[in-house]
This record gives C-alpha cells, sequence and structure tokens, in this order.
C-alpha cells in the first residue's frame, strides 16, 4: 500500500547521527567581524551580530533536537512492537 504511514527508524538514526555530528562541529565556534572585505566595523556589527545569533540557536537547539528526535523513534518503535503482539495472526482459527 503506498499512501500508507510508516516508521523508518533507520533513517531517524541516521538523521540524529547527522544532527549530532553537526552539533559537534559548529560547538563552541562564534562569528568575528571580517577584516580586509571593504566594509567598517560599524557596517559589519550588524551582520556579524545576526549570524552570531543563528550560530548560537543551532548550538543550542540541535541536541534538543536530537534528543527529542531520539525520544520520538524510541516511542514509535515501542509501540509497533507492542501494536504488532497485539494483533491476532492469519494461522489463528
Amino acid at each position: 500500500m503506498p499512501d500508507r504511514l510508516a516508521w523508518n527508524g533507520e533513517q531517524v538514526s541516521q538523521a540524529v547521527k547527522d544532527l549530532d555530528a553537526a552539533s559537534g562541529e559548529i560547538s563552541g565556534k562564534t562569528v568575528e567581524s571580517p577584516s580586509g572585505c571593504g566594509w567598517s566595523a560599524s557596517s559589519a556589527a550588524t551582520v556579524v551580530s545576526n549570524l552570531q545569533s543563528g550560530l548560537s540557536s543551532l548550538q543550542t537547539n540541535i541536541p534538543l533536537n536530537s534528543s527529542n528526535l531520539s525520544t520520538a523513534n524510541t516511542t514509535m518503535r515501542d509501540t509497533d512492537e507492542a501494536v504488532a503482539s497485539s494483533v491476532p495472526s492469519a494461522d489463528r482459527g
């Protein structure tokens, strides 16, 4: 049935690994004002501030999203197993 909704735990696990890797890549990173690009420090200040804000948000949210996705994955697998164990088999007469 192609229109059936199915949870793919392997893909979710890979997404969690990717999120964790991304978190490790940006952990502790900061954005500094550019030099030698023709902008004055005052002109670049707003851009740098916005970039740093975005980076800080990523640093905060990626681990939380990874954790929530892992929890959802575990819940879905447990639910699938519970439902599958309660479905009668075809050979039960």
